[in-house]
């Protein structure tokens, strides 16, 4: 029975030294599994210390997209109303042009009727200095008629009233036609 003890013993230290090994080779292996996973929770706080950074950089990179978003629709609102404004500067440009050449075409009509009145005027003038010095000959010539006769120059239609008069009968005359 002894014998049977030892052989128990002897077969229980080889599991013992067999499971001795077993179990330096797990604590080596968990040693190596604890040290990965150590690794992996180190990085996987990185990980998320990182994306948290990232979550944050993207709030301000979103914030500022929409603060973005806003100038340029404001942009836009602006340069539709500019180009309105264009538009509606262009159509009075338009305006004024044809505006300004109907003036144009109105000072020409007038400068020639000017021109026109100026040299009716002109041969007004002219035809009436010709009747005052044909008036000045037949004055003079009935003044010598009268000396001769003794009529006094300053009876009829030749009076000095009617003299007064007759430059201005002349130009209404001269202007009426």
């Amino acid at each position: 029975q002894l014998l049977s003890s030892n052989q128990t013993l002897i077969e229980t230290e080889r599991l013992l030294e067999v499971t001795k090994k077993e179990n330096k080779g797990l604590k080596s292996t968990l040693a190596t599994t604890n040290q990965a996973l150590r690794e992996k929770m180190r990085l996987l706080e990185e990980t998320r210390q990182e994306r948290s950074r990232l979550q944050e950089h993207l709030g301000i990179v979103k914030h500022n997209l929409t603060t973005m978003e806003g100038h340029w629709n404001s942009c836009q609102a602006e340069l539709y109303i500019v180009q309105e404004n264009i538009t509606s500067f262009m159509a009075t440009i338009t305006q004024q042009a044809a505006e300004g050449r109907k003036l144009k075409d109105l000072i020409e009509h007038l400068l020639e009727q000017v021109s026109g009145k100026t040299t009716q005027l002109a041969d007004a003038k002219r035809e009436f200095q010709e009747e005052r010095n044909n008036f000045d000959r037949y004055r003079q010539e009935v003044a010598k008629q009268a000396q001769g006769n003794d009529i006094p120059c300053n009876k009829g239609i030749l009076s000095d009233f009617n003299l007064v008069f007759l430059p201005f009968i002349l130009v209404q005359l001269l202007l009426f036609l």
